[in-house]
């Protein structure tokens, strides 16, 4: 229900990346009222939650490629707010396991320090062969993700046409909402998908 409340289309107006800061009023019938709209909205904008998980996030970067010694499960992460510090979690489910992300990542490096070249003319040659090698273990999934991609701009494409064409009154409202969420259940399909094949 959250989508509704954040995207102003869904009260009956529309802005576009291609028309900054102007606001035109939409056609289509508004799937709830401007008021609601703008009270929910400011609320979910201002809430603060003491964990927030961030799939992309720099100051976790060891997410999904360090797994727990006691499971083999990757980890996840979190930022407490009120502390500004962040951790690293086991995603198994009821899992107790969290670790200092500032401890991990000093754990880290100091294994990293071991693979360190004494001589700095190895460098590059090095990096050409990890690049190389990583491309090839991972032809795969790159290829995945290539797809999926293509796949995902397709159905945004789709997605933008059908409110195109409700805006405009060329469907009705239930056929909006009907092909509206089929469409966003399979993009979030194709990213649920994508995401495991990418951990694993």
């Amino acid at each position: 229900m959250s989508k509704y409340l954040r995207n102003p289309f869904y009260c009956g107006i529309i802005v576009s990346p291609l028309l900054p800061d102007e606001i035109i009023e939409g056609k289509q019938e508004p799937l709830v009222s401007r008021e609601v709209f703008l009270k929910i909205n400011n609320l979910l904008q201002s809430r603060k939650d003491v964990r927030k998980y961030n799939s992309e996030d720099e100051n976790l970067p060891l997410k999904t490629f360090v797994r727990s010694l006691s499971c083999d499960t990757p980890y996840t992460g979190y930022i407490v707010r009120l502390k500004d510090l962040y951790y690293y979690k086991n995603r198994r489910k009821g899992s107790k396991e969290n670790r200092s992300a500032k401890k991990m990542h000093q754990t880290f490096l100091e294994f990293l320090r071991s693979f360190q070249l004494s001589d700095s003319k190895y460098i590059e040659p090095l990096k050409e062969i990890i690049e190389e090698k990583f491309i090839e273990l991972n032809a795969e999934k790159i290829e995945d993700a290539k797809n999926a991609k293509n796949q995902l701009n397709a159905i945004q494409r789709k997605i933008d046409r059908l409110e195109e064409r409700f805006v405009f009154e060329e469907i009705s409202k239930p056929q909006f909402q009907k092909f509206n969420e089929k469409l966003k259940v399979e993009k979030k399909r194709i990213r649920e998908t994508l995401f495991k094949k990418q951990i694993q």
